[in-house]
């Protein structure tokens, strides 16, 4: 492993340094890792980014934090640095369970809006039934940024269906710990799963949306961006 390798990192950290994980990780793992960093007196943060490629490359991710409050003061300015929002969230594993909440909510929001444009495309122009999703309460994040790619030729790449598995498997795993089901999450990881066993898990997690147009016999219009938002 990187960290705790026979080469691993964990052999260079000086006592008193910060081991910050950006990645979306197995809290269980988060947690060894902190052990055995402790151990070193070195502090562990889980800060895992969202916010998509293009925003990544503007800089204007948003990051959550969890961990040591005085460990987040220290590295706080390298966070905004990487990100326009940065939010501390609390002992560590915390900030990791929420970006799974965001997650597996981005995942059942996907198969909404397919399932709506796909029904409404039997009768209804695409193009209309996307702008009264974007001027409704159904309006959200996902479908102003993943209509256009649900819209491409491609279905979009920047975010795998594998790495959209596996976040809803981990979601799946927190439940019984809390003494909850996730139904939402269980039918959509069920979706998700086959749209992997389907196209394979490196295509883009959209693909969850071509698998229910075929199983429908709805072709979705491609290239129906945002130059039709003042469609009338």
């Amino acid at each position: 492993m990187v960290l705790t390798g026979e080469d691993g990192a964990i052999r260079t950290l000086a006592p008193g340094s910060i081991w910050v994980d950006l990645s979306t990780s197995d809290l269980t793992l988060t947690k060894k890792l902190a052990d055995a960093l402790a151990a070193r007196h070195v502090q562990v943060l889980d800060a895992p980014v969202t916010g998509g490629v293009a925003n990544a490359r503007a800089g204007k991710l948003t990051l959550f934090v969890g961990g040591a409050p005085e460990a987040y003061e220290r590295v706080q300015p390298l966070f905004s640095c990487i990100g326009s929002k940065v939010m501390y969230i609390g002992p560590l594993g915390t900030a990791t369970v929420v970006m799974l909440i965001t997650n597996f909510m981005c995942m059942i929001h996907v198969v909404a809006l397919g399932e709506g444009l796909v029904l409404g495309a039997l009768d209804i122009d695409t193009a209309k039934i996307w702008q009264a999703i974007k001027a409704s309460y159904a309006d959200s994040f996902v479908a102003r940024v993943d209509g256009p790619d649900i819209f491409s030729d491609d279905y979009g790449q920047s975010f795998s269906i594998g790495l959209a598995c596996k976040d809803l498997k981990r979601a799946l795993e927190l439940a019984p710990k809390a003494g909850i089901r996730l139904d939402a999450t269980e039918l959509a990881d069920r979706l998700y799963t086959s749209a992997g066993s389907k196209y394979g898990g490196s295509v883009g997690c959209l693909h969850v949306v071509k698998q229910l147009e075929e199983r429908c016999g709805v072709s979705l219009p491609r290239a129906l961006g945002d130059e039709d938002d003042n469609a009338t």
